[in-house]
């Protein structure tokens, strides 16, 4: 089974407290329905794709605020079929979860909480390199939150 979720099932965003919100249930779905199956010939992979050029997200951006545009640039938007090959291999797999490139796998292991791990290497940046991860991670909504601040000065200085 997989479940597409998004980066910002992860990180709480100014601007998309329903998006967010319901990416993150979609994580607690996700561990409670494979902890169900354990055992079984079925997994459950939870899919974390970040922005995406397609058709709907270019209708989304005409309406977007600046500041939420300007929060997503801060990541890479990726074509849809480059994460179908590595989407359908974890799938066939039964890994746990599935991000897209470096933003994507450093928010999966920053947020690894008591959600299970896909693989030993995982399991080892995890323990060993999760208070750094956490600082980067700290480091990185003080990105965000300059973004925001930046984007709010300018709308200030256009009234």
């Amino acid at each position: 089974i997989a479940i597409i979720s998004s980066v910002a099932g992860q990180i709480g965003l100014w601007g998309m407290s329903a998006y967010c919100a319901s990416k993150f249930a979609l994580r607690g779905f996700a561990d409670a329905l494979g902890m169900e199956l354990e055992g079984s010939n079925t997994s459950v992979t939870l899919v974390y794709p970040p922005d995406m050029n397609t058709p709907g997200f270019a209708e989304e951006n005409k309406t977007k605020p600046e500041v939420v545009k300007a929060i997503c640039e801060l990541a890479n938007e990726v074509e849809p079929e480059s994460i179908v090959p590595g989407l359908v291999d974890a799938v066939e797999n039964g890994a746990t979860d599935y991000s897209v490139g470096v933003d994507g796998w450093f928010a999966t292991r920053v947020t690894a909480g008591l959600g299970p791990t896909n693989s030993f290497a995982n399991l080892i940046v995890d323990v060993f390199f999760g208070g750094v991860l956490r600082l980067i991670a700290l480091v990185y909504r003080k990105v965000i939150r300059h973004a925001i601040d930046k984007c709010e000065r300018n709308l200030i200085k256009k009234r």
